[in-house]
């Protein structure tokens, strides 16, 4: 994306520095005090996905970069605020909410204190949704967060808990499709075929050996 430096400087639009969630409060920031907006529909950039020690942080699911997104979450309510642009609370939030909270409840290397904590420090950010509508559509993550701005928060909790381990099983399940599929795939092969037919009748007469 490309801004005029007079656009930013009239409006004095800057781009945190330090902390997680900068771009979505820079894009807020920009696109609620643009007067027109032009999309080109080309690929001009790709995005190189890193892995291991230098992979991006938002592929990190850890205590810090999840409390990380608190703080960038509320520096772009204030830009909401800034702007009398509050309107579009719902629409923002109710994406990053329901993906935050989804990655806090599946998070493998947070212990249950830990997001119980987390989930403290957001009640204010679940508060400010006026119509909770998760995007994506989520039902479980809705009920979840219906249950946090009622503040029945041990009731958020263990559906929390039901929700990871749902989605472990559906991962695992998954995981089993695509064995079986590949499984399927070389038994359809002629060579496959027959490399599994020896293999039977191999093990049928060891066990009547």
């Amino acid at each position: 994306m490309i801004f005029p430096k007079e656009f930013l400087n009239e409006n004095d639009i800057t781009f945190p520095e330090g902390v997680f969630a900068e771009d979505l409060t820079f894009m807020i920031d920009a696109f609620v005090n643009a007067s027109k907006i032009v999309f080109i529909n080309d690929i001009v950039y790709n995005f190189r996905l890193r892995t291991g020690d230098n992979s991006s942080t938002s592929l990190s699911k850890g205590m810090h970069y999840l409390d990380g997104l608190i703080e960038g979450y509320n520096n772009t309510v204030d830009v909401l605020k800034k702007n009398n642009a509050c309107k579009y609370y719902d629409t923002i939030f109710n994406q990053h909410l329901s993906c935050w909270i989804s990655d806090v409840a599946l998070s493998e290397t947070i212990d249950f204190e830990d997001k119980k904590e987390l989930v403290n420090k957001s009640l204010k950010l679940f508060d400010g949704i006026s119509d909770v509508n998760p995007t994506p559509e989520n039902n479980a993550i809705k009920h979840i967060i219906k249950q946090i701005r009622a503040r029945n928060l041990d009731e958020a909790y263990s559906l929390m808990s039901d929700y990871q381990l749902f989605r472990n099983r559906i991962h695992q399940l998954e995981i089993e499709l695509a064995h079986k599929t590949q499984q399927v795939a070389i038994l359809q092969s002629t060579k496959g075929w027959f490399k599994y037919k020896t293999k039977n009748i191999k093990q049928r007469l060891k066990k009547e050996i």
